[in-house]
């Protein structure tokens, strides 16, 4: 019987593993794009934030789109000029897009950039930068984000990345579970391996999260965390078990 219990043991550990292994490389993936991007191309120093929708990843075969919102706060049409920088297949190769976006007094105007998989920096991450002049009283607005190129027939970015979190949280989820099952009642030294077991996941989830909102420091710090963590529970609670 203690034999059997091992065993299982040992599955609800591979299965929760997986389901880590999963989430890491999507929240190490999606900081990592913002952090190339972050030294892309650092011309100009805008004075606010520009909100950027930016797709994590686009696959081989489709074109990606990002988009930014721009608000005219004064009483008057402004003319706003954006500019945009995109990686040309290497990172000290660029294409730069300039546009004028017409925008009536208190109305909001949205501009977009198509991007390409061939514009990718050495065939894995697309470099992306944009600068809107500033329209007195309106600060000069900018931003950056780093879209990764996956080379998945079948499927288009989103999908893929929506797979690999469902295959992810089905993996932590159902781990925990036969772990929790099997360890019934708990020990103190498993109760504790429970909790950084629950700790860790939600560290990467964490970090995808502020991740994907663009928060990318935020998420390189949760990453890092996260592998303290996984260090922490190999370390400390696996030989004992």
């Amino acid at each position: 019987m203690a034999k059997h219990q091992k065993s299982l043991q040992i599955l609800s550990l591979i299965i929760y593993s997986i389901g880590i292994i999963i989430g890491m490389v999507i929240a190490g993936g999606i900081v990592w794009g913002d952090l190339e991007a972050s030294i892309f191309d650092p011309s100009r120093a805008p004075k606010s934030s520009l909100r950027l929708i930016c797709p994590v990843a686009i696959t081989t075969h489709e074109v990606g789109k990002i988009s930014a919102t721009i608000k005219n706060t004064t009483d008057r049409e402004i003319n706003f000029y954006a500019r945009a920088h995109i990686s040309e297949g290497y990172v000290s190769l660029k294409r730069e897009i300039d546009q004028q976006v017409p925008i009536a007094p208190g109305e909001k105007g949205e501009v977009y950039w198509e991007i390409y998989p061939e514009d990718a920096a050495y065939k894995r991450i697309i470099l992306f930068r944009a600068y809107i002049n500033p329209a007195y009283p309106i600060p000069s607005q900018g931003n950056f984000c780093g879209v990764l190129v996956l080379n998945i027939p079948g499927l288009t970015g989103i999908q893929f990345l929506l797979l690999m979190v469902g295959l992810s949280l089905a993996c932590l989820i159902g781990g925990n579970l036969l772990w929790q099952r099997i360890n019934h009642p708990m020990t103190k030294n498993i109760r504790s391996m429970s909790n950084a077991m629950i700790a860790l996941a939600v560290i990467v989830y964490g970090a995808i999260i502020v991740g994907y909102l663009g928060a990318w420091i935020f998420g390189l710090l949760l990453f890092a965390a996260s592998i303290l963590m996984l260090g922490v529970i190999f370390g400390r609670y696996i030989p004992s078990m």
